[in-house]
C-alpha cells in the first residue's frame, strides 16, 4: 500500500525553516550585487575623497545627534515599564535600554541580542520573565507604530519620494500610505474606546492606557527623525535634498533592512539609499556618509555598550567573591564557551576574507622561492575550507561539545601552518594561535559527549554564516573588479594568480557550507510522537524504582517520550505540544549524568527549531537550567510529609485520631495489595474509578503530569485499598521510590457513597504503612500557585498567581487543596518552570498549559 502523501500544510511547514534562512541571505546577496554594480561605475578614490572631505564639525554634530537619539530610545523602555506596571529608577532603565539598543542595532538579531540583554539586566533587578516580555512587546509595537505613522504621513504629504524613483503613480503611493496608516488608526481607536486587547485570533495583546497609547505615535517619529538627522548632517553641503524627502528614503531603507533580517540591514540599507538618493546626492558622497554613519551610530555605541555591560557584570560579581583570582574564575568560566565560540567564528571569517584578497607581492615572491606552487595553491584553498569549517564548529563550541573542541583545536593548528603556506601571513597566524591557546586553556569547559552532526545550528547562526560567506565573495569580486573574467581563470595556476585562487577558494568554501546548510535545513522533519515500547517502559521502571523521587513513576504511563543516557542509568521524560518540548521534572538518575541528558534534550528540541521547557523542576539545581539559557518561573509548592516525625499521637492529631477510629468502628479496613496481586482485583478498582469519574463529570482523563486509569499502568504498582464491610470504597495506587526514600499516592478515587473522611483515613494509613516500611517522605503532590509572593515589590507573575490562589476557588480549589494538605504538617518545597524568556514565553506557556491540562477547553476544570 502506498504511503499517504504529506498534506500541503505539512509540506509548507517543512519549507518554513528553509525560507527563514534563505530569504535574508537572498536579500543580502541582492544588496551586495547592487552595490558591486554601483561601485563598478564608481572610483574608490572618489569615495575616499568624500570621506576625507567630511569635516570634524559635521562628525561632532552627528555624534551629538547620536547621543540624543539614544536618549530618546531609553523612553521606549521607560514607557514599556509603565505598561508592565513596574517602577524602576531611570538610571537602571536607561542603562538597560542603552546597552540593549547599542548591541542589537549593530549586531542585529534582536531576539538573540537585545532581548536576552534586557532579560539578564531586568531580572537581576527583580522583574519577572512575564514583565520583561511586556516591556519587549511594548517597545516592539511602539517601534512599528512610529515607523508606520511617520512613513505613511510622509508618503501622504510627499508621494513623489517613492513615485519618481520607482516610476509609480502618486495616487498609488497615497493609497499605500493610507494602508500603512490604517493599523495605527485601528490601534488608537480601540485604545480610546477602552477595548481590553487587540490582535488576530488567539494572538491578543493587552492595550495600554490612553496616555501611553497617545505617546506611542509621537515617540517613534521623533526618534526616527533624530536618527535620520545623524546621516543627513554627514552629507556634503552641496547635496540638495530636502529633509522630508531624505527622511522618507531613510525610513524606506531601514524598513527593508529590518524586513530582510540581515544583521543591522547591512548592504540592504545602503543599496536602497543609493537607489532613492544616488542621483541627488551622488553615489561616492552617499557611500562615504553611510560609512561614517555606520561608525558613529552603530560601531561607537556598540563599543560603549559592550564596555558598559562588561563593567556592570564585573561590578555585580565582585561583591560575591573574596579574592581576585576567584572573581576572574567565576566571571570567565560561565562565558568561556560562548566567548571562545565567537572567537572561533571570527577566526573562520578571517580565513575566508583573507582568502578573497590579493597577497603581499614581496611575501609571495619569497614564498615562491621556498615552496612549490602546488603547495601554495593547496594552502590557499585549504585555509578557506578550514575557515568554513570553523564557522560550523563554533556552534558546537557554544554548546560545549567535546567533539567540536577536539576538531577545532586540530583545524586551528593546521590553519596556522596554511596561513604561512599561502602568503606568510603572520598576523593571521598570530590571531589563530591566540584563539588556539585560549581553547587549550579552557579544555575542561567542553565536556559534553555528543555528536556534532546532531547539533542544531539555529536560524540566526546560519544567517550569520551565510552573510560571512557572501561578504567574502563580494570582497573578492570587488578587489578583482578590474580583472576581466575568463572561463580559463578557474584552471590558471601562477604565483601572482590571486584572482584565480580567490575563485577556487570561494567555490570550495561555498560547497562546504552549502552542503552542510542544506543537510540541516532539509534534514529533520517535524517530530512525531512514538510511544515507548515495553522494553523502554521496563527500563524506565527499573530507574524509577531506584529513584529518590516517587513521581519518576509517571514515565510508566506511556504517554511521554523517553531519553536515556549513554550509560542507561538516567532518563528524562517529555511531551511535545506545538513548538514546546516539555520535560516533566528533573532528570531521573545520578546527578553526575544530568548535564549530559539535559543538553541532549535541549539539542533535540533546537534541532527542530523548537523551545526546550522543563516543567515542575525542584529548587536544588536551578543553576543547571540557567546555564541552558532558560528563565525560571515559580509554579507553586510541593507538600512532603517527613514520615520519621509523623504520628497520630498528641493533641494536634486528636480530631484525626477520633475520625479514624470511628471509620474502623463502622467497618472500614485498610490494606496495601502487593503489585503481583493487583490484577485479580482490577475490575473492582475499575468500578470505583468509573463511579468517581461519573460523579465528577469527567469524560476524558488528563495525563502527562497526572496518572490515569489504564490497566497495564495500574498493574505496575501496589494499591492501597479501603473496604467497608468487605466492599471496596476507595483506593490509591502507590508510587514507591528507592527503599528508604519517598512514597506518594497517584490515583485517589472513592465511590460517591463512601463514608465521610475516607480520604483522610486512606492518607493517614498509607503514611503509617510507609513509616513501617522504612520510607522517610510521603509526597502529597503540588499545590499550584501556592507560596507565591503578593507584596508590592513582588514580580507581576507572582502577584497575579497569588491573587488567583486566593480568589480562584470557583474555577479550581487552589486554597482548599493547600488547606487539605496542610493538616498533615508537610514541608513545602518550591517547584519551577524553566523556559525561554522574551517573546517566546507567552507561546510556550500556552503550549505547556495545553499539554498538562489535556486541552485549552479543560484548563479550569476540576
Amino acid at each position: 500500500m502506498r504511503a499517504a502523501r504529506p498534506s500541503f500544510a505539512g509540506r509548507f511547514a517543512r519549507l518554513v525553516p528553509v525560507a527563514k534562512v534563505l530569504l535574508p541571505l537572498v536579500a543580502f546577496g541582492v544588496a551586495l550585487w547592487f552595490l558591486h554594480e554601483e561601485l563598478a561605475r564608481t572610483r574608490l578614490s572618489s569615495v575616499w575623497a568624500a570621506i576625507r572631505a567630511t569635516t570634524p564639525s559635521r562628525v561632532a554634530v552627528a555624534g551629538g545627534l547620536t547621543g540624543l537619539s539614544f536618549l530618546l530610545l531609553t523612553l521606549y523602555d521607560v514607557l514599556g515599564l509603565r505598561y508592565a506596571g513596574v517602577k524602576l529608577p531611570y538610571r537602571k532603565t536607561s542603562f538597560a535600554s542603552g546597552v540593549a539598543f547599542g548591541v542589537s542595532h549593530a549586531v542585529g538579531f534582536t531576539i538573540l541580542t537585545g532581548i536576552p540583554i534586557r532579560y539578564r539586566l531586568y531580572t537581576s533587578w527583580g522583574l519577572s520573565a512575564l514583565q520583561v516580555s511586556k516591556v519587549v512587546a511594548f517597545y516592539s509595537i511602539t517601534f512599528w507604530i512610529g515607523v508606520m505613522t511617520l512613513f505613511g504621513g510622509l508618503l501622504l504629504m510627499a508621494p513623489a519620494t517613492l513615485a519618481e524613483p520607482l516610476s509609480l503613480s502618486p495616487n498609488l503611493v497615497r493609497a499605500g500610505a493610507l494602508l500603512v496608516l490604517a493599523p495605527v488608526g485601528v490601534y488608537l481607536l480601540r485604545t480610546l474606546l477602552g477595548k481590553p486587547s487587540i490582535g488576530i485570533r488567539t494572538l491578543q495583546v493587552e492595550v495600554p492606557t490612553r496616555r501611553l497609547a497617545l505617546l506611542q505615535p509621537l515617540l517613534g517619529p521623533l526618534d526616527w527623525m533624530v536618527a535620520a538627522s545623524v546621516l543627513y548632517v554627514l552629507l556634503p553641503p552641496e547635496a540638495s535634498v530636502p529633509f522630508p524627502h531624505f527622511l522618507a528614503a531613510f525610513l524606506a531603507a531601514h524598513i527593508l533592512g529590518t524586513l530582510s533580517h540581515v544583521p543591522a540591514g547591512l548592504g540592504v540599507v545602503e543599496a536602497t539609499l543609493v537607489t532613492l538618493l544616488g542621483d541627488e546626492v551622488g553615489t561616492p558622497a552617499l557611500l562615504a556618509a553611510m560609512g561614517a554613519y555606520r561608525a558613529i551610530y552603530y560601531l561607537v555605541p556598540l563599543v560603549i555598550a559592550s564596555t558598559a555591560l562588561g563593567a556592570h557584570e564585573w561590578r555585580r560579581r565582585r561583591a560575591e567573591l573574596d579574592r581576585l583570582a576567584a572573581r576572574l574564575s567565576r566571571l570567565a568560566l560561565p562565558i568561556a564557551p560562548t566567548a571562545l565560540a565567537a572567537a572561533t567564528f571570527a577566526a573562520g571569517a578571517i580565513l575566508l576574507l583573507t582568502g578573497s584578497l590579493p597577497g603581499e607581492p614581496e611575501r609571495l615572491t619569497w614564498l615562491g622561492r621556498v615552496l612549490p606552487l602546488s603547495v601554495i595553491e593547496l594552502s590557499h584553498m585549504g585555509a578557506s575550507i578550514l575557515g568554513s569549517g570553523l564557522l560550523i564548529l563554533s556552534r558546537g563550541l557554544q554548546r560545549r561539545l567535546d567533539s567540536a573542541y577536539v576538531i577545532s583545536v586540530v583545524v586551528l593548528a593546521i590553519a596556522i601552518v596554511l596561513a604561512f603556506g599561502r602568503g606568510v601571513d603572520y598576523w593571521e597566524a598570530a590571531s589563530l594561535a591566540a584563539v588556539l591557546l585560549a581553547l587549550i586553556g579552557a579544555r575542561k569547559r567542553f565536556d559534553r559527549k555528543s555528536a556534532l552532526a546532531g547539533e542544531a545550528l539555529g536560524t540566526g547562526w546560519m544567517i550569520a554564516v551565510g552573510c560571512v560567506l557572501l561578504t567574502a565573495v563580494w570582497v573578492g569580486f570587488l578587489a578583482y573588479r578590474h580583472v576581466p573574467y575568463q572561463a580559463d581563470q578557474w584552471w590558471a595556476f601562477a604565483l601572482r594568480g590571486d584572482a584565480s585562487r580567490f575563485l577556487r577558494a570561494s567555490f570550495a568554501g561555498s560547497v562546504v557550507l552549502g552542503l552542510f546548510g542544506l543537510s540541516r535545513l532539509l534534514g529533520p522533519a517535524r517530530p512525531r510522537f512514538t510511544r515507548p515500547d515495553v522494553a523502554d517502559l521496563d527500563r524506565a521502571a527499573v530507574l524509577a524504582a531506584a529513584s529518590d523521587r516517587s513521581a519518576a513513576a509517571l514515565a510508566l504511563l506511556g504517554d511521554k517520550q523517553l531519553i536515556f543516557s549513554e550509560s542507561g542509568q538516567s532518563m528524562l521524560m517529555y511531551g511535545i505540544e506545538g513548538r514546546a518540548w516539555v520535560a516533566l521534572g528533573d532528570p531521573i538518575g545520578p546527578i553526575e549524568e544530568w548535564d549530559e541528558i539535559l543538553w541532549t534534550f535541549v539539542q533535540r528540541a533546537r534541532l527542530h527549531d523548537d523551545h526546550p521547557v522543563f516543567y515542575q523542576v525542584g529548587g536544588k539545581h536551578l543553576a543547571l537550567y540557567a546555564e541552558l539559557g532558560l528563565g525560571l518561573l515559580k509554579l507553586g509548592e510541593v507538600a512532603r510529609v517527613p514520615l520519621t516525625e509523623f504520628s497520630l499521637e498528641g493533641s494536634a492529631r486528636k480530631g484525626m485520631r477520633r475520625a479514624l477510629r470511628t471509620l474502623e468502628r463502622d467497618g472500614c479496613s485498610f490494606e496495601v495489595v502487593p503489585q503481583p496481586l493487583v490484577l485479580p482485583i482490577m475490575e473492582e478498582l475499575r468500578g470505583v474509578s468509573d463511579r468517581w469519574l461519573s460523579e465528577k463529570k469527567i469524560t476524558t482523563e488528563k495525563g502527562f503530569s497526572l496518572g490515569y486509569f489504564e490497566l497495564t499502568y495500574i498493574a505496575r504498582f501496589p494499591v492501597a485499598t479501603v473496604r467497608l464491610d468487605g466492599k471496596l470504597v476507595a483506593f490509591a495506587n502507590l508510587w514507591l521510590g528507592a527503599p528508604g526514600t519517598e512514597i506518594s499516592p497517584d490515583l485517589m478515587r472513592y465511590v460517591p457513597d463512601a463514608p465521610n473522611g475516607v480520604m483522610d483515613y486512606l492518607f493517614a494509613q498509607i503514611m503509617l504503612w510507609g513509616q513501617q516500611a522504612g520510607y522517610t517522605w510521603f509526597n502529597l503532590g503540588a499545590a499550584p500557585l501556592s507560596g507565591l509572593a503578593s507584596h508590592a515589590l513582588a514580580p507581576t507573575w507572582e502577584r497575579i498567581g497569588s491573587l488567583v490562589f486566593r480568589f480562584g476557588d470557583q474555577f479550581y480549589g487552589f486554597e482548599g487543596l493547600r488547606d487539605f494538605k496542610e493538616k498533615f504538617d508537610p514541608v513545602w518545597e518550591p517547584t519551577y518552570l524553566a523556559a525561554p524568556g522574551g517573546l517566546a514565553l507567552p507561546r510556550v506557556l500556552t503550549n505547556v498549559t495545553t499539554l498538562i491540562s489535556g486541552g485549552v477547553g479543560r484548563l479550569f476544570s476540576r
